[in-house]
């Protein structure tokens, strides 16, 4: 699945969602070499280094959103 992170500095990134569980997300990041690890925290996301994100997905999926009420689907056109 296809989904733009937005990072808490305001920086945007793309990616593809490889793997989903209940509190983590596994994430392919456009310019990088390795993936990254998402883990959900106190009711937030984070990166593995601790700071916060927003996941924004281009690509609607009504499964994800009762996986995550805080994930706000877009509908692709």
């Amino acid at each position: 699945m296809y989904t733009i992170i937005r990072i808490a500095d305001g920086k945007m990134c793309e990616g593809i969602v490889l793997a989903v569980g209940v509190d983590r997300l596994r994430v392919a990041l456009r310019d990088r070499h390795d993936t990254v690890e998402l883990r959900k925290a106190g009711g937030q996301w984070v990166f593995e280094d601790g700071s916060t994100v927003e996941l924004e997905y281009v690509i609607y999926s009504a499964g994800l959103h009762s996986f995550s009420p805080q994930m706000t689907p877009v509908r692709a056109a």
